[in-house]
């Protein structure tokens, strides 16, 4: 297969949206996000990141610690991993950690780190030797009886070591020899029922911070001096104490805690702090990292991200922006990634629509308009148009058309929606002109003859002709869940289903792969496409990619240990696409989205085509010459939607191509697979 003597690079587009904690280590600062670990120079403005593939055992990285010796990152679920001179070394319940999908907080002193959960794991305590690979010693500390062993965060403070739990604070030496004990008894009666979540030293003053506010801790005595914030962090400068809460970024002014300023709202202001050079930095649960001084808002420091991990549809445009939906009720759903030399950056789109917050599904037709659908809400579908920035709204009838099990656009930009209402609507602009009725319609592919193929939750598959009959083939499978359809260069039918997958030709089914007649690691396949060679690609549920070769049948899977950033799909995911200009496929996750790009040996040479531009109603037809003689040539839109193919007859290098009159105005690729499996490629204008 070419696709694996080629090569492949993958590449992670994740969410560092969320910031968990901040640590700055001479001259960068730090952050422990859900999309991995940002490295950010504020003098240069230079930006990293560290993400699985580059050694972290997962993207969701909850806790940092830098040092001489190399980047601490503690990870959700999986442990330890430690950055130094370019390799990772990486601690999980392979090495003698609790397993635990908690992790919360750690502490480093040289080479001993101990780590603890919020789910009553003992603290582990991991002893390493100098060149790192190894673990001198494991030992596991069960704090006293009257915390409890779920620990929120951990600190070293003054040869100390200091536990916050539910319960109250311990504090010992870093040999555990005794144990003293700050009980919730000692704390005012509005924390009692609160967790301690963060500790800051002036003095001889402790400052506490509960999920219910903030108290002051002399001399054994405690006051509660701000009540009810949930407390997040404190940071202290020479002259300053600010501490961070869900109302915002507060400033101790030797009474009580003021906002520090209106310009830090609160959504922005929650995280953890660093002050540089009177320089206030907020790693934000919400908005990436801030900066901001007294009194001024300086800037989101590095770019912000895709607002969620999550990842539940996704499309692409003409230009190459690709379009994500983060299926969730409570923050802005949709994520612009678009590129500009080399670089990639995001954009976030339509925060101020209440109903967008419940978008599902995505799609693009050939103008580069976004079609979004929704899951609930008093609308099912709208339409965005990017270049105005407006959205409309379209509303469905029948009932329980709000709730849009799939879409899908059309060669002739005919809008395709299948709704939990029992209803398939054709859309064409703006308008619902037909209306089927199909239990849980949610997959559509459209085939070379104008039918259009329709896949079934409950009924299986069904196909709507061209005529408008619509059949249903409820015993063409021997499984009534279909999830994706896609149709193949050939004009085959590609079926997948919760029972594997069906290549359906001439109305008959000529192959199946499950895994038991296959490599499949698994029947639950959710989405497919197909990619420059004919490859099928397949999200496989819970177990990653799996690509096939229909010619040889050889089917390689690919894991998150290749690179793949999640193996877990949103229920209900269909997309995965495949994009022509830059050999890459796109992958949406539940813990991001992947970008796998192949490396093709492109030929120098291009085809040449006349008339170019062809004009509809003055040209009747154009002509193609290539190299060699030919195979096949097929017309694609410029985001990989084939819309025409022709094979070849002979050994002649000249194909002639009749009927482009029916084929709306735009710029296409012609690609043409020669006789000898090279390919070559050019462009078409069409217009009127």
């Amino acid at each position: 297969m070419i696709l694996f003597v080629l090569g492949i690079v993958w590449e992670s587009f994740l969410s560092t949206y969320k910031v968990n904690d901040i640590f700055y280590y001479e001259p960068c600062i730090y952050a422990a996000t859900d999309g991995g670990v940002v490295i950010y120079n504020p003098d240069t403005e230079e930006l990293q990141r560290l993400t699985n593939v580059d050694g972290l055992t997962e993207n969701n990285v909850q806790d940092i610690f830098v040092d001489s010796v190399g980047v601490w990152c503690l990870t959700r679920s999986e442990g330890l991993v430690i950055f130094t001179h370019g390799i990772s070394y990486s601690y999980t319940n392979a090495q003698g950690l609790p397993e635990s999908d908690r992790f919360s907080s750690m502490a480093v002193v040289g080479r001993r780190v101990w780590i603890a959960t919020e789910d009553d794991a003992p603290v582990t305590v991991l002893e390493l030797t100098a060149n790192l690979a190894d673990i001198e010693r494991i030992s596991y500390w069960n704090l006293p009886v009257t915390l409890g062993n779920k620990v929120l965060r951990v600190y070293y403070h003054d040869d100390s070591l200091w536990f916050c739990t539910e319960n109250g604070i311990g504090v010992t030496d870093v040999e555990a020899g005794s144990w003293r004990v700050i009980p919730k008894t000692d704390l005012p009666g509005e924390v009692r029922e609160a967790g301690i979540t963060a500790l800051e030293w002036c003095g001889d003053t402790l400052w506490i911070g509960t999920d219910s506010g903030i108290v002051m801790y002399v001399g054994g005595r405690s006051q509660l001096v701000n009540a009810y914030p949930e407390v997040f962090d404190f940071c202290k400068g020479d002259t300053l104490l600010l501490a961070s809460t869900r109302w915002g970024v507060k400033k101790w002014n030797g009474t009580w805690w003021p906002s520090l300023t209106p310009l830090l709202y609160a959504p922005r202001g929650q995280g953890h702090l660093v002050i540089l050079d009177s320089v206030v930095w907020v790693g934000s649960f919400k908005c990436g990292l801030v900066a901001w001084t007294m009194d001024t808002l300086l800037k989101d420091s590095f770019p912000t991200s895709m607002v969620s991990n999550i990842t539940s549809s996704i499309a692409l445009t003409p230009n190459g922006d690709i379009w994500a939906v983060h299926f969730t009720a409570w923050e802005p759903a949709i994520t612009r990634i678009y590129e500009v030399e080399g670089e990639w950056y995001y954009a976030h789109y339509l925060e101020g629509e209440e109903a967008i917050k419940r978008a599902r599904y995505i799609v693009s037709d050939s103008k580069g308009n976004l079609w979004i659908s929704f899951w609930g809400g008093d609308v099912g579908l709208a339409k965005y148009i990017p270049e105005s920035d407006t959205l409309k709204k379209v509303y469905l009838p029948g009932g329980g058309s709000n709730i849009v099990w799939g879409m899908y656009v059309d060669a002739d930009d005919h809008v395709w929606v299948g709704t939990n209402g029992g209803y398939i609507f054709e859309i064409v602009d703006d308008s619902v002109i037909n209306t089927w009725q199909f239990v849980t319609p949610g997959a559509f592919a459209r085939d070379r003859y104008g039918n259009v193929w329709v896949g079934s939750h409950m009924y299986g598959i069904a196909c709507i002709h061209e005529d408008g009959e619509l059949e249903v083939l409820s015993d063409l499978l021997p499984t009534t869940w279909v999830t994706d359809i896609i149709c193949d260069r050939v004009g085959d039918i590609w079926v997948a289903t919760r029972a594997g997958v069906f290549r359906i030709r001439d109305g008959k089914v000529i192959d199946e792969y499950t895994s038991t007649n296959s490599e499949l690691p698994s029947n639950d396949i959710l989405a497919l496409e197909e990619d420059w060679e004919g490859r099928i690609w397949m999200l496989v549920n819970m177990e990653g990619v799996s690509v096939l070769n229909p010619g040889s049948g050889e089917l390689i899977n690919y894991t998150t240990g290749d690179g793949l950033v999640a193996s877990e799909y949103v229920d209900f995911t269909r997309d995965i696409i495949w994009d022509n200009e830059r050999f890459a496929m796109w992958i949406p996750t539940r813990g991001g989205i992947s970008k796998v790009t192949l490396s093709p040996a492109w030929e120098g040479e291009k085809i040449e085509i006349y008339p170019n531009p062809f004009v509809v109603g003055k040209h009747s037809g154009v002509t193609v010459v290539t190299p060699y003689g030919w195979q096949t040539m097929y017309l694609y839109t410029l985001s990989g939607r084939l819309i025409y193919s022709v094979a070849g007859e002979g050994d002649s290098h000249i194909i002639h191509v009749k009927g482009l009159d029916a084929i709306p105005v735009g710029v296409y690729q012609v690609v043409v697979k020669l006789a000898d499996g090279r390919w070559v490629r050019g462009k078409l204008a069409v217009t009127r």
